[in-house]
């Protein structure tokens, strides 16, 4: 009993669960390394000049995803923050093509900040309200469509401007986490047998605490969650190697249909892997300068390798970002950054 105390931390040991300031560090340096050539600070909001700062800081997700075609793109309402009340909510899902489960996202968010499914009407009775009160801080919302597809996968894309054809740099897997039973351990006992749930033991014990010590039976599988972010204990494995020059071509024309995009990675939900790659999938969002390169997350990646990938990413933005500043892309200002960073609330 006593070691389980320890397992919440025994995961810091671990470089995918590095705190984000160290995991960043040498992005810092970077930065203000390349602030000597570019002599501007904020050399990196010349990236995707559409987007409200180069797109570093979460832009609007509906006003990207309307750009798309529509066959990649889930139903969905936009709410926005003035009118973030229920009878809003619910009229506006009445009126729309919308249908369980949904998914509520906020416009301009990120690392799965602020999001919940509702799986049918009476979930959305019962949760919304709770909802309200809590995330009434932050935000417009998006209402989509949630795909309720069992693969979910990241696409890195990278175009330098001037350039007809981009590069999809990586891919990632997310693994959703889940347990399965014995027929004679305990939720709480499966939790802490589970290579990864148990890094998670004491929010867990919260979120499930009527099923702490019921009996699984053998075989039966429970989700422990339903949205992959690495936040929500997701594993993050690198299927790069997946990527075939098909698949390149397709997301390269999806990201000629968004204006000034050269740099994100595109959220995809689809039945599996061949699905993708044949292009039979949804796009949850884009997430354009901010988004990272998320298979440097994979478990068995050490910290060095995180490091080479996010330099490496680092360097084709700054490449962009020049080139997109010598056509007359400007720079955002000072305090234009500042009054953005304080609006989210990021802690950089």
């Amino acid at each position: 009993m006593f070691k389980h105390l320890f397992w919440p931390y025994n995961k810091y040991l671990r470089p995918e669960f590095f705190p984000i300031r160290l995991t960043y560090m040498s992005v810092k340096c970077f930065a203000f390394w390349k602030w000597i050539f570019a002599k501007n600070f904020l050399w990196f909001t010349a990236t995707n000049p559409w987007f409200p700062l180069g797109g570093l800081y979460p832009s609007s997700k509906r006003e990207i995803l309307e750009q798309l075609p529509a066959k990649y793109v889930p139903d969905a309402v936009f709410i926005d923050q003035d009118s973030f009340d229920l009878d809003t909510i619910q009229q506006k899902i009445l009126a729309s093509t919308l249908s369980y489960p949904l998914i509520i996202k906020p416009d301009n968010g990120l690392r799965g900040l602020g999001i919940t499914i509702f799986h049918d009407q009476d979930e959305f009775n019962q949760k919304m309200p709770i909802y309200l009160k809590q995330e009434a801080r932050r935000w417009s919302r998006v209402i989509q469509k949630f795909i309720d597809e069992p693969f979910e996968i990241w696409v890195f894309y990278v175009r330098k401007p001037g350039e007809e054809k981009g590069r999809i740099t990586g891919m990632v897997h997310k693994e959703f986490l889940s347990i399965v039973g014995n027929g004679n351990d305990t939720f709480q006992d499966l939790v802490h047998k589970h290579p990864r749930a148990k890094y998670h033991f004491p929010l867990l014990q919260q979120t499930f605490a009527d099923q702490r010590d019921h009996i699984v039976s053998e075989w039966q599988s429970i989700e422990i969650v339903e949205i992959g972010t690495h936040s929500r204990w997701s594993t993050f494995v690198d299927a790069s190697s997946r990527v075939t020059p098909e698949l390149t071509e397709l997301f390269d024309e999806l990201a000629h249909t968004v204006d000034g995009f050269y740099y994100g990675r595109f959220d995809v939900r689809a039945r599996d892997l061949d699905a993708v790659l044949a292009g039979e999938f949804k796009i949850m969002e884009i997430n354009p300068t901010y988004g990272e390169p998320t298979w440097m997350y994979d478990p068995w990646y050490t910290f060095v390798q995180q490091q080479k990938i996010l330099l490496a990413h680092r360097s084709d933005m700054y490449d962009i970002a020049i080139h997109n500043h010598s056509t007359w892309t400007q720079y955002a200002t000072l305090g234009q950054w500042w009054q953005t960073k304080k609006e989210f609330n990021i802690v950089v």
